[in-house]
Parts: C-alpha cells; structure tokens; sequence
C-alpha cells in the first residue's frame, strides 16, 4: 500500500520579509519551492513499512514548500 505523508514544521531559519526580498524577477514571493535536497528534512521512517530502509534520495525528488513566516510543507508517497 502507498500512502502520501503530509509533513509540515516550522523552520526559524527559512523566514525572510517580503517586503524587503526581491527575487531575481523583482516580485516580492511570500513562498518559495526547494527541492528535497536543498534544504533540511526530518528523516521519517514508517515503523510498518516494508522492511527494507527505503531510498531515502527517491523522497528528496519531491518539492518542498517554504512559506516566509517560516513554516515548510512537504508531501511525498512512501510505501508500507
């Protein structure tokens, strides 16, 4: 069965001010994709999951929301 995790925290390091953050198109962007890779990401194993550690790049594949007041959403399937 595959499920799709919803994971959302706040990351004190990731806010900024629109106001004062242009981006390179010089609009003020109050939200921002990552990739997996570029920032942090809880490591998140289901305890009955499959019984092989899963590949834990294939999860980093999927866009990571940052929001400017900190809070960052991720979605992604994992296998159970």
């Amino acid at each position: 069965m595959v499920v799709n995790f919803d994971v959302k925290w706040c990351d004190d390091l990731l806010k900024w001010n629109t106001t004062e953050q242009l981006c390179l198109n010089r609009k003020n962007r109050s939200e921002i994709l990552f990739q997996g890779f570029e920032i942090w990401t809880p490591d998140i194993v289901p305890a009955n999951g499959p019984g092989v550690i899963p590949n834990r790049n294939s999860k980093l594949q999927y866009p990571v929301l940052v929001i400017c007041n900190g809070i960052v959403r991720w979605s992604y399937p994992e296998k159970l």
